[in-house]
């Protein structure tokens, strides 16, 4: 699959790079939720309010991700 470590390696840490952002993205998810049934988000013009099954849900698509990532290593 690779020509060499060298690219072998930057693989697996560009992967590694992506697992660390999806749970960064999990942890803030999860704060957000705490004691929430329903959250505002701000992207400094708009504010949007979304029920917390929609972060439930990003929180799914990240853990995903990270899996994806873990089997393709």
């Amino acid at each position: 699959m690779f020509e060499n470590d060298e690219e072998e390696m930057n693989f697996i840490k560009s992967q590694d790079e992506g697992i660390q952002e999806h749970i960064r993205n999990i942890e803030m998810n999860l704060e957000a939720l705490k004691g929430n049934t329903t959250i505002t988000i701000s992207d400094g013009k708009n504010k949007t309010v979304v029920p917390a099954i929609v972060l439930a849900d990003e929180i799914a698509q990240d853990a995903k991700a990270i899996s994806d990532a873990i089997l393709l290593q």
